[in-house]
């Protein structure tokens, strides 16, 4: 099913109908916006509110809840974005990034990051609105 891309989304990639698609969720259920030049494994997770772009990938049981965005990064080892959480470039494995966090470029390994307690681990910069 091809779909428009959402008006709030912070790329601006791809944003015309037609280059994008709904992703099925492992449990049959309808996930969120993928732009075709993204790659979402069948068994990640992607909430119906939630748009991943770019040359993003999200690998194995990872997952973008909420209405999380993943932006040109790679999730995998079960790492998860969710809330208002936004991962742009980078590498993220086994960890979360919540709230209305961005994390631009370097790599989180294990940790987590939410507005009000950023944790770190290797070299990922935070940014907050």
């Amino acid at each position: 099913m091809d779909s428009e891309a959402p008006k709030s989304m912070i790329g601006t990639t791809g944003d015309e109908q037609g280059n994008w698609h709904q992703h099925r969720n492992p449990d049959g259920s309808a996930g969120g916006l993928v732009e075709n030049t993204a790659f979402v494994a069948a068994t990640a997770y992607v909430a119906p509110g939630a748009v991943v772009q770019g040359n993003a990938r999200i690998e194995d049981t990872s997952e973008v809840k909420g209405t999380g965005q993943v932006i040109d990064a790679v999730l995998a080892d079960h790492a998860i974005v969710e809330g208002q959480g936004v991962a742009i470039g980078g590498e993220f494995r086994g960890e979360t990034v919540r709230d209305e966090v961005r994390i631009r470029g370097g790599s989180l390994t294990g940790g987590w990051a939410s507005r009000t307690h950023p944790r770190i681990n290797n070299r990922a910069g935070v940014r907050t609105r």
